[in-house]
This record gives C-alpha cells, structure tokens and sequence, in this order.
C-alpha cells in the first residue's frame, strides 16, 4: 500500500472525532477487478486499486458530507462520493472528483 493511506485516514479520523475507521475496498488483483466489473459494480478497469494506491473507506459516526468537505481542504488525488453506498473513495492519482452511487 502507499505510505500515504494510512495518514489519510488517520487524520481524517481525529480531526472528525472519529473512533473507527470502516475500510471497504484496499488492494485488488486484476482478475477480482474484472469480478467486480462484470458484476455491474462501478470500478474502473485501470483501478488505482489494482496499483495499491487508493481505498474505498468511511467513517463510522462521522456523515459522509462532512468527511466530503475535510477532504477537499486536505487531500490531492482522486475523491470519489458514493452517497448511496455511505463511502469515499480516496487515490492518489491525479487530482479530480467524481460521484457514484
């Protein structure tokens, strides 16, 4: 994994008030990628997962609104909202945004 992931998230979580951090989705292999892919999930068939750079995570108590805008201030890289699903999607790729389900 990226030495970053771990501050990200750290810091996310006490600047927040947070006392657990849910990972959904770290690390993928390729052919669990692809898994997910035929199965209709949104996951891109380049991941940064599959690079070991980016989590799909949440905060337990904290709404994923206020995580969204910590985010924007703190992190460069990708950030992806999936308000449906309650999770960020966090990489550390190039800067941009997107929302999901």
């Amino acid at each position: 994994f990226d030495p970053r992931l771990a501050p990200l998230l750290l810091g996310a979580a006490e600047a927040l008030h947070a006392t657990v951090i849910e990972v959904i989705s770290g690390y993928r292999s390729e052919k669990f990628n692809e898994q997910l892919r035929k199965k209709g999930h949104e996951v891109a068939s380049e991941s940064f997962h599959r690079k070991g750079v980016a989590l799909d995570w949440r905060l337990q108590t904290v709404p994923l609104a206020r995580l969204e805008a910590w985010l924007k201030r703190k992190h460069h890289g990708g950030l992806g909202v999936y308000r449906q699903s309650n999770f960020v999607h966090t990489d550390f790729g190039p800067e941009r945004s997107w929302r999901g389900r």
